[in-house]
């Protein structure tokens, strides 16, 4: 999985593509790729390693208020 990050996107960017990908599943691969960077990373990737798992928390946080919010 983390050799089909190409880029990084901007927190808001990612939870917009997410939330109209697939919702809870998105929730589920945001997990999965933040697990394999915190426990299989062979490096810190020139330093953004800590960044990308704070965006990856940030974009869970917010798919998770849009499906509370869609759900109203």
């Amino acid at each position: 999985m983390l050799k089909n990050l190409s880029g990084f996107l901007t927190t808001a960017t990612l939870a917009a593509a997410l939330i109209l990908e697939g919702n809870e599943h998105s929730i589920q691969q945001l997990q999965a790729v933040k697990n394999e960077l915190t426990t299989k990373a062979a490096s810190d990737f020139g330093g953004h390693q800590v960044a990308a798992i704070k965006s990856i928390d940030e974009a869970i946080h917010h798919l998770q208020e849009a499906l509370a919010y869609d759900k109203k």
